[in-house]
């Protein structure tokens, strides 16, 4: 299996693709960029080609001149791998300088340092699996019982965080797994959003084997709790303004689309291009056994 890695060529990132390389290794694929193919032809039409070839792109979207200034050519590359809908994963060193037309994905966000580079190893070694699994059709996706996860050790510490009723159980990738309904949620950025963005972020979310998708007025209301936390939901899912938040969901009718409002508990339809008073993206899938 065969990753491309678009990334800024500038010294001071040779560690970074050192951890990418350790990443892709741990997952047996082999990591390509740009300087180590054969300068034949013209250069774009072989790195569109090789883009066109691999099975996971792997996409670090930080500034080699300035943190918030993307470098131009792998903004091209990452377009280019969009467009052909392949497996992406995206890295940055600094969120806010994400491109416009992509903070609305989920990012591994990491630091150009010892521990940073050891962390971004290693949760990138955790999307790389999971996309492998996704493009395999492992058998794993289906899954649908709950994890037991006092049976199994390993498991156990997939888990960095606990809800203080023990219901849900967030993992180190933002993972949360809600024991009661065996689903499982991701939070989206905590910015506000319109629906189509929504969409279109759960829809390319790879994060721990992909598989998710918007959900359901009545998935969103089971995360309903009146009187917890500051916004009527755990503070696992927490978000800016938790108080005021509303979720979009599925359910579409014409131009409009359901969100569930948190502060009231109810649903309602509103313009599926709305863009303010706290609407977020959740991700949500089925839960599933190690």
């Amino acid at each position: 299996m065969k990753a491309f890695v678009a990334m800024p060529f500038n010294p001071k990132f040779l560690p970074v693709w050192k951890a990418i390389r350790r990443a892709c290794e741990a997952n047996d694929i082999s990591a390509c960029r740009v300087d180590q193919l054969p300068q034949v032809g013209d250069i774009l039409t072989t790195i569109y080609k090789e883009i066109e070839t691999a099975d996971i792109i792997i996409v670090d979207f930080s500034g080699d001149k300035h943190p918030e200034s993307p470098n131009a050519n792998v903004v091209t590359e990452a377009t280019y791998a969009r467009t052909k809908k392949k497996p992406t994963v995206i890295m940055t060193q600094n969120v806010q300088g994400l491109p416009f037309d992509w903070k609305t994905y989920r990012a591994v966000v990491y630091e150009n340092s010892p521990s940073g580079l050891e962390y971004l190893a290693e949760v990138l070694g955790e999307n790389l699996a999971g996309v492998k699994k996704r493009l395999a059709g492992s058998p794993v996706s289906h899954v649908t019982s709950v994890p037991r996860v006092s049976a199994n050790p390993k498991h156990e510490e997939k888990w960095a965080e606990t809800s203080s009723d023990g219901r849900y159980k967030k993992s180190r990738v933002g993972v949360i797994l809600d024991t009661k309904t065996n689903l499982e949620w991701f939070v989206g950025l905590d910015e506000d959003t319109t629906w189509g963005a929504a969409k279109s972020w759960t829809d390319s979310l790879t994060v721990d084997g992909g598989g998710w998708r918007m959900p359901t007025i009545e998935e969103l209301r089971g995360l309903y709790q009146k009187g917890k936390g500051k916004g009527n939901m755990d503070q696992v899912f927490v978000t800016t303004d938790s108080s005021n938040c509303c979720i979009w969901s599925c359910e579409v009718n014409g131009i409009h689309a359901r969100i569930f409002t948190f502060y009231h508990g109810s649903d309602m339809l509103i313009a599926r291009t709305f863009f303010a008073d706290n609407i977020r993206g959740f991700a949500v899938r089925s839960g599933r056994r190690e």
